[in-house]
This record gives structure tokens, C-alpha cells and sequence, in this order.
């Protein structure tokens, strides 16, 4: 305590004064470094969680800080898919899965299929979205999960099945 007393054995308000600043000093440098610190986890893709099973069936660099990734997972339905990632959306948002105001899985169209759906077209009847987000007001860190169910190409040059099949793009976005 005879730190910060002066020669009449009053409290000096110079020492005092410079024991704050040094601590607010401290303060900043510590708010400085812990803050380029957490800028410095959002120079990577956001990974989420893959479905068990799943298979990379295609890889897309878009630049330095984006890609696609697409995985097919066979004889599985886009809603047993849509049950992990709505867990994994769960867990991420720490959010309780019964409450019915939670984040959700979004479905596209919310009912029913796209118009220009026709079996046997190619064309996607619907699909799930999923968003992980993890940015700050200075970084971009993101994964969009998409859910599609297997179509099936039946006329053209090239016609294909994957019916009974489910696709799970992951769109990846972050900070340089």
C-alpha cells in the first residue's frame, strides 16, 4: 500500500493514475492481440460436419477464398440428410431443437415442386438450404449447405439416373 502513498502519507493520484493506465494498456493489448487472433480462424473454409457415408463426387475452386464441394451419399433421402445438418445447425447456433422459433433448414419451394419439375427432365423438384454462419463485422466465414434429392435425365445426350440418391453441396466463403 506505500506504493501509492506520497511523502505526507496521502494516496498519490499520480501513482494512482499511471497503475490504470499501465492496466488499461494491458487491456487494449490484450483486446488487440485476442481480436487478430479470432480474424486469424476465419482465414480457412468453415467446415461443418460431412454425413456419414457421403462421397466427394465433385470439387470447385472459385478463387483463393471460395469453393463448391459436392457429395453424393447413395440410397439415402434428402430428409434423413436434412435431420443431421438441422442437428448440426442446432448445435452450431446453440439452440434448443424444441423450440419452434429456432433457425431452420430452409426447404425451396416451401411446398410442392419447382413448375418446371417433370420426372425424368433432370430438373430438381426441390431442394434444403442450410446456412453456417461464422462472420464478424471485418470477416467473412461461411458454409450454405444445399440438400438436393437424385434426378433422373432420361432423353439427350448423355442420360443418367441417380434417383434414390442424395447430393450435398457445401458453398464455402471466408476471408483472405
Amino acid at each position: 500500500m506505500s506504493l501509492f502513498m506520497n511523502n505526507k502519507g496521502n494516496i498519490s493520484l499520480f501513482r494512482v493514475g499511471l497503475l490504470l493506465a499501465g492496466l488499461g494498456v494491458l487491456v487494449i493489448a490484450g483486446g488487440f492481440i485476442l481480436f487478430n487472433l479470432e480474424e486469424a480462424q476465419r482465414e480457412s473454409p468453415f467446415n461443418v460436419d460431412l454425413y456419414p457415408g457421403a462421397v466427394e463426387w465433385s470439387r470447385q475452386d472459385i478463387r483463393s477464398t471460395a469453393r463448391i464441394l459436392i457429395y453424393e451419399v447413395p440410397n439415402t433421402t434428402p430428409e434423413q440428410v436434412l435431420e443431421f445438418y438441422q442437428q448440426e445447425l442446432d448445435d452450431h447456433l446453440d439452440q434448443n431443437p424444441n423450440n419452434p422459433n429456432r433457425e431452420m433448414c430452409q426447404r425451396v419451394p416451401a411446398v410442392g415442386v419447382f413448375p418446371d419439375y417433370d420426372e425424368g427432365s433432370g430438373n430438381l423438384p426441390y431442394f434444403y438450404r442450410c446456412v453456417f454462419e461464422n462472420s464478424t463485422f471485418t470477416s467473412t466465414q461461411f458454409t450454405v449447405v444445399t440438400i438436393e434429392p437424385g434426378v433422373r435425365l432420361d432423353e439427350g445426350e448423355r442420360p443418367y439416373n441417380n434417383e434414390g440418391n442424395t447430393f450435398i453441396e457445401y458453398e464455402q466463403v471466408w476471408s483472405s
